[in-house]
């Protein structure tokens, strides 16, 4: 049956179909958008991830490499060590001594740790997690409350980035930590750490920090001194317990309470580190100038000497320099030097508050200082007003000590050396190094007087002249090269007479003998001969030929002369002054030794001679008032020295074992000591009383001068000075050479003269 078509069939079918295209093509469309979508999400990526590359390779253009980041070189502490190993002085940048992590608390660790970074041991160099937290904290309360810097990150902004808080610092400052965990293992990292960060007061590492202000190693840092350091970090003035204790206690008391939370405290240590006050190191209030600054100044121009010949730097470089100088006769030195001055000073005040120098001085600089700030005065006005700033300046005795005291210091140099090694072991160099950094032990030429006069006995006793040779005491006139004529005398004008024996002139210090025995006819040695022996024990300074050379009358540098008398203490041989043993650099290597450097340049028997004369000195003569008065009685020898119109002081003395010299005067040559200040008297108490206590503080035995087996001793006729015999009624002792000796019987006394 054939069955008619339906109309509407045909078209609901070509709807159907053009509603299936429909479909089909949006689904085509969809997939073409996804396509798209993820192509451009693709290419946007890697766009992206390029750009993120090219940012990070453009900032870490001038970021450390691995070979730096293998290197880590921090500025550390030149130390200045005593023989014993006390440190007189650093020399720094910043102060820093590296310690490995071992010889570091662990009470210091854990206040680190707790405060700084508690992920440090589970992090890859960044806390991910901390700068998200840190973001949403601030973003929240609109402020930067929170940081999220790893101790890594910390330490890589300390070594090679700057502190200003920038986005592009921050990515830098990423990038380095990163690079650093690749390099260091976690313990490396810390310890660098601990060596490198600032505390405040100039130390740089916890080891200085835990020296500066506990006065204790790194290694023995208890939970709140750990805890006050760590707190400090944050900001070193700020919590500094010297300016803001109030603040660096509740910071210290806030780590604690870190640390507590972090495991590292129990409840109980807690409450107890809370409880304890800070108690800080004497130390952190003493100056930097440290001991003996004069010394260690002389230190220091020899370490800039050593930079400038090796490339060595002594404020970065953490070098170590071993001295033999000994801090105990330092202290010593130091404390009697203070006592003496302190006399000298109030006696010169008193009395140069009447001397015209005073008056010309006082009256020139209250003109000038009237001038400036009153120039309307007139000229009579000036005068009357400068007059009575003068009279008060004189009359008024607290007035004029300020002034005087504070224009006119009394200065001293003092230096003690080993005689066998020549090692410095203690050094002044003036009356204090803050006011005057001029070093008068080395750098200034005083004349030396009667110190002088042992060269010239000295050259004598060598070219055979026995102690016993007599030279006539009186007045030798010297016509000098103008034509004019010079006439020395002794101390005391009318101490003149007969023949004095060599011996007898020098423990005396007798010029008219001295200057015989150089000038003149009847001279023993010839003066070009004294300035070579001279030179050859030890003084540097030009000498001229010329007879007042033999009373000391020419410039010399005191610790030439100290370095002098070390011959005779050692028997001929001349030491070189040694203030440096060995520098070594920061992990132990030897920079530089410096050995112990003698020169024969006397016999044993002529310094033997010489040193028997000089005791004569300290026990009989000038400089008796050690024995009786300051009471030191070990064998000792040595001799006082006092210029023209008491200009310069001195005392030069040994023992065996010590040899010291002492020189007083003002900077200004031109001024006087005073009446009466002879070298006995200024600077030989200073001698005595150094010695005295160094011999009892140390303990030293009272050893006796060994004589060489060269020289004899003889029994004289004190009358004929030939060989005594049994009938003379007065005799005494005195030392030859071997061989030269007398050998003729006493003249006088013999059995058939009776």
């Amino acid at each position: 049956m054939n069955r008619k078509k339906n109309p509407n069939r045909l078209s609901i079918g070509f709807l159907n179909r053009n509603r299936q295209d429909a479909t089909k093509t949006k689904k085509n469309l969809r997939r073409l958008s996804f396509k798209l979508v993820a192509i451009l999400g693709l290419v946007t990526g890697l766009l992206g991830i390029g750009l993120v590359f090219t940012i990070i390779a453009l900032l870490s253009e001038d970021l450390p490499g691995l070979e730096q980041l293998e290197t880590y070189n921090p500025r550390l502490i030149t130390r200045v060590l005593d023989r014993n190993g006390a440190t007189l002085k650093e020399f720094f940048t910043e102060r820093r001594q590296p310690v490995p992590l071992d010889s570091i608390s662990q009470a210091m660790v854990d206040a680190i740790i707790s405060t700084e970074d508690r992920k440090f041991y589970d992090h890859w160099g960044v806390d991910v997690f901390g700068i998200a937290r840190a973001a949403v904290v601030n973003t929240v309360s609109m402020s930067k409350r929170q940081g999220a810097s790893t101790l890594t990150q910390q330490l890589a902004r300390n070594l090679y980035l700057h502190r200003r808080r920038t986005i592009r610092r921050k990515i830098r400052e990423i990038i380095t930590a990163v690079n650093i965990e690749r390099t260091y293992a976690k313990d490396e990292i810390l310890q660098m750490y601990l060596t490198e960060m600032y505390f405040g007061h100039g130390a740089y590492g916890v080891q200085a920090a835990s020296q500066r202000f506990f006065g204790v190693d790194a290694n023995d840092l208890t939970a709140p001194q750990a805890a006050m350091l760590a707190g400090m970090l944050k900001a070193p003035t700020h919590y500094s317990p010297v300016y803001h204790p109030a603040d660096a206690l509740r910071r210290r008391n806030t780590v604690l309470q870190a640390m507590l939370e972090n495991g590292a405290l129990s409840k109980a240590e807690y409450e107890e580190a809370r409880r304890t006050p800070l108690r800080l190191s004497e130390d952190i209030f003493i100056s930097d100038a440290g001991v003996a600054p004069y010394f260690t100044e002389w230190i220091r121009r020899h370490l800039e000497e050593l930079k400038a010949d090796e490339g060595l730097d002594y404020y970065r470089d953490g070098l170590t320099v071993y001295t033999p100088l000994d801090s105990t006769l330092q202290a010593i030195a130091e404390a009697v030097i203070d006592t003496q001055l302190t006399t000298l000073q109030a006696d010169f005040a008193e009395r140069y508050r009447w001397e015209e120098d005073y008056k010309e001085w006082a009256t020139k600089t209250y003109t000038d200082s009237l001038n400036d700030s009153a120039p309307e005065l007139t000229e009579k006005a000036l005068s009357d007003s400068v007059r009575k700033l003068v009279n008060l300046a004189i009359a008024d005795s607290a007035w004029a000590w300020e002034i005087i005291n504070r224009r006119f210091p009394v200065q001293v140099a003092f230096v003690a050396m080993d005689p066998q090694t020549g090692d410095i072991l203690a050094m002044v160099g003036g009356r204090d190094f803050e006011e005057s950094k001029f070093n008068r032990v080395i750098q200034s030429q005083r004349q030396p007087g009667s110190t002088f006069k042992p060269f010239v006995y000295t050259t004598a006793i060598d070219n055979g002249y026995p102690p016993n040779y007599k030279v006539l005491n009186m007045v030798k006139p010297i016509t000098m090269d103008d034509g004019t004529v010079w006439r020395p005398e002794n101390y005391s004008v009318n101490d003149r007479g007969g023949y004095m024996s060599l011996r007898e002139a020098l423990r005396l210090s007798k010029n008219n003998v001295t200057v015989r025995m150089v000038a003149g006819e009847d001279r023993l040695v010839p003066i070009r001969e004294v300035v070579r022996y001279a030179h050859n024990m030890g003084i540097r300074t030009e000498l001229p030929p010329y007879p007042a050379v033999a009373l000391g009358a020419t410039g010399v540098i005191p610790i030439d002369i100290v370095t002098a008398y070390c011959v005779f203490a050692s028997y001929g041989m001349r030491p070189s002054p040694r203030p440096i043993w060995r520098i070594e650099d920061r992990t132990g290597g030897t920079v530089a030794s410096y050995a112990t450097s003698r020169h024969t340049v006397l016999s044993e028997e002529t310094a033997y001679i010489m040193v028997d004369m000089l005791q004569d000195a300290i026990n009989r003569g000038t400089g008796a008032g050690a024995r009786y008065r300051y009471k030191f009685y070990a064998p000792a020898a040595g001799k006082t020295g006092t210029t023209n119109d008491f200009t310069d002081a001195w005392f030069m003395g040994f023992t065996p074992q010590l040899v010291a010299g002492v020189w007083i005067g003002l900077d200004n040559p031109a001024i006087s000591l005073g009446p009466g200040q002879t070298g006995s008297r200024a600077a030989m108490p200073i001698w005595a009383m150094f010695m005295r206590n160094a011999y009892e503080v140390k303990e030293w035995e009272h050893t006796k001068f060994t004589k060489p087996v060269g020289v004899v001793n003889v029994e004289i006729c004190e009358e004929s000075d030939e060989l005594a015999g049994p009938y003379c009624p007065k005799t005494y002792t005195e030392v030859f050479r071997r061989g030269e000796e007398p050998t003729t019987p006493c003249s006088i006394h013999r059995i058939d003269k009776r």
